[in-house]
């Protein structure tokens, strides 16, 4: 049968330290995202540095409009501040999954964060309580990720 649709929340550190070939990485990572999704998926964009911004309020369709909407988001992003890990994860499991979807969140960072929560343990103990019947996945960049 069809494949069960999913709500993909996709979280992308541009704190500075993920400038250059990070941050290539990085958006390359996320078209590769856009493009994967189905006509009945839906997607969320955040990216984070000391603050957290997001490409939509809600969840958004994935028809090619907002597809294309979104590439030019995220191209536009540049990595400058510091790293909110704490405040990126709780915008990333803001919005709800109804029953019948698959939520997955894609966490991408390049390491520790340095803004709000920095205890690697807790933030884990944070996520496990508050991601529900979610799959979160993070993606590490470089060489000093925990």
């Amino acid at each position: 049968g069809p494949a069960t649709p999913r709500d993909v929340t996709f979280v992308i550190d541009v704190s500075g330290s993920m400038s250059g070939e990070k941050l290539r990485q990085a958006k390359a990572a996320g078209r590769q995202l856009l493009n994967s999704l189905g006509r009945n998926d839906r997607f969320r964009l955040v990216a984070f540095s000391s603050d957290v911004t997001d490409f939509a309020d809600a969840w958004s369709a994935a028809t090619p409009a907002n597809l294309r909407a979104a590439e030019e988001w995220l191209d536009g992003l540049a990595a400058v501040g510091g790293t909110n890990i704490a405040a990126a994860l709780a915008r990333g499991f803001e919005a709800d999954t109804p029953a019948g979807r698959l939520g997955l969140l894609l966490f991408l960072t390049d390491g520790a964060p340095t803004v709000g929560e920095q205890n690697a343990d807790r933030l884990a103990a944070y996520a496990s309580r508050e991601r529900g019947e979610r799959r979160v996945f993070t993606f590490g960049l470089g060489a000093d990720v925990n």
